[in-house]
């Protein structure tokens, strides 16, 4: 029989971020697996209802104000809620909490990250990092948020989590234990893969949204210290402030921009090694995605699920405090070929497929939608 589930998120292709691109893929699985998916999300066009990626996709427009905009989302999810589809909430949380007011029917939330802090390290209300924000006394504002998104996720009946991390700071927020569970993010091996006889045009890479806690100034000036090659795809708000320190660098910095998924295969193929600096994650996509692609990968430990993904040493290595390895020392080790290169990279392919592949990590999903798990 086929099944049904809506995927609510705040963002959806052509914008960027694990939840649009989660929200994408999972529809599309349950849609080759002969599911009948939907998705509500918002959009900076105009509001619609789209069936062009075969499944209906219904889009709020931010346009509207505030109020206005909060409503006509929770009546979408409201309607699904009496409906025969089952919901799984990827974001918009607080209109999904309202949507729940006069349905005695639930959802299964899927939490990307720490949404009070993002917003605040967005805005600029805040410069500490996720785990001292956690016991700062917050400001008025964002003890109301956080009170309602953490309502939203006690009011489902399942909330997934990428990470052990955020497993724990989902009990911190009051969260009971027994909700949770952690089904980490995947990568699909028919859209990554490791391309042959590639010209490395690149010595490393770094894809991801640019923001500073990714710590891409940082890496700018490392791969500077050691001469080497960078590039750099994404945008954000920390573009103009990345190139201005590009400019100073004694090596060369690529910036790609946005670089759509299709094309994105090509562009990890054409480099030798992938670092993720960022000082928080949860199960960062872009790290599964080019260790599918057979590249090398550097990245914090103690991050997100950066532990449980690369094997140190082996397939990767983890740079920290912990480890004794600093950013650039971790590229010394990988650049000076003291790592086997090409060994690490088929680990890489192999360990990344078989743990976190698309097909088993969306079946998990499911099962929790379902209530089979």
């Amino acid at each position: 029989m086929a099944y049904s589930i809506c995927t609510v998120s705040g963002i959806y292709p052509p914008d960027k971020g694990g939840p649009a691109h989660f929200a994408k893929e999972f529809s599309n699985w349950q849609l080759e697996n002969g599911g009948r998916p939907k998705v509500i999300t918002l959009t900076d066009s105009h509001s619609s209802k789209e069936e062009g990626e075969g499944f209906e996709i219904i889009k709020i427009t931010r346009k509207l104000n505030l109020v206005t905009r909060y409503f006509k989302t929770a009546k979408a999810i409201h309607g699904v809620l009496r409906s025969n589809h089952s919901l799984l909430i990827n974001g918009c949380f607080l209109e999904a909490l309202a949507a729940t007011i006069f349905c005695k029917n639930k959802y299964v939330a899927k939490v990307p990250g720490d949404i009070v802090w993002e917003r605040a390290r967005n805005s600029g209300k805040t410069v500490l990092d996720i785990q001292s924000f956690q016991t700062t006394k917050l400001k008025w504002s964002y003890r109301i948020f956080r009170f309602l998104f953490t309502q939203s996720l006690n009011t489902a009946k399942k909330v997934i989590v990428p990470s052990f991390e955020l497993r724990d700071l989902c009990i911190n927020w009051g969260i009971s234990k027994s909700k949770l569970i952690v089904i980490f993010n995947s990568v699909s091996p028919k859209v990554f893969y490791k391309m042959e006889d590639t010209t490395k045009d690149f010595d490393v890479i770094s894809v991801g949204r640019l923001v500073s806690w990714k710590g891409n100034a940082e890496l700018i000036q490392a791969c500077s210290l050691l001469g080497l090659r960078l590039a750099i795809v994404g945008s954000g708000p920390e573009m103009q402030v990345l190139k201005e320190e590009a400019e100073k660098s004694q090596t060369s910095i690529s910036f790609l921009g946005e670089v759509p998924t299709s094309d994105l295969c090509a562009v990890y193929n054409s480099a030798k090694l992938f670092v993720l600096n960022s000082s928080y994650e949860g199960t960062s996509h872009a790290l599964l995605e080019a260790r599918a692609c057979g590249l090398f990968a550097i990245a914090r430990a103690n991050v997100g699920s950066n532990s449980d993904i690369i094997d140190h040493l082996s397939d990767g290595v983890l740079f920290a405090a912990d480890t004794g390895i600093s950013l650039t020392e971790a590229l010394r080790l990988a650049v000076g070929n003291t790592i086997n290169l090409l060994t690490a990279s088929d680990l890489a392919i192999q360990n990344t497929i078989s743990r976190f592949g698309i097909q088993a990590n969306f079946d998990e999903i499911r099962e929790v939608i379902e209530g089979r798990l």
